[in-house]
């Protein structure tokens, strides 16, 4: 999958190095707008890999410290998907469809 990186975010999360490695696991909010929102696990992994850090969109008052990335996917959506942080595991929070509305309930 390629990715069109949005915006010029460039700092990184205070986190492990490797944080990007860590393996990923889906929460139940995030399986339910992935689905209702069209975004495949593929395309969470290549945000993952490759999406661009929002600063402003991350936070740390939750169970975990969570980063927000961003990328364009192969088939055009700009995405952002939440990422928390959660010892040696990256959780996937929710995926958002930035240029969608699909109301999703």
């Amino acid at each position: 999958m390629t990715l069109l990186l949005l915006g010029c975010f460039t700092a990184e999360p205070p986190a492990a190095p490797a944080w990007r490695d860590h393996p990923v696991v889906y929460t139940h909010h995030a399986r339910e707008r992935m689905d209702c929102r069209q975004v495949t696990e593929d395309e969470v992994l290549a945000v993952l890999k490759d999406g661009v850090l929002d600063p402003s969109r991350t936070r740390n008052d939750g169970e975990c410290p969570s980063v927000a990335l961003e990328a364009t996917s192969a088939d055009g959506q700009e995405l952002r998907v939440v990422f928390a942080q959660c010892e040696g595991e990256n959780r996937v929070v929710t995926a958002i469809d930035l240029g969608a509305d699909h109301g999703c309930d």
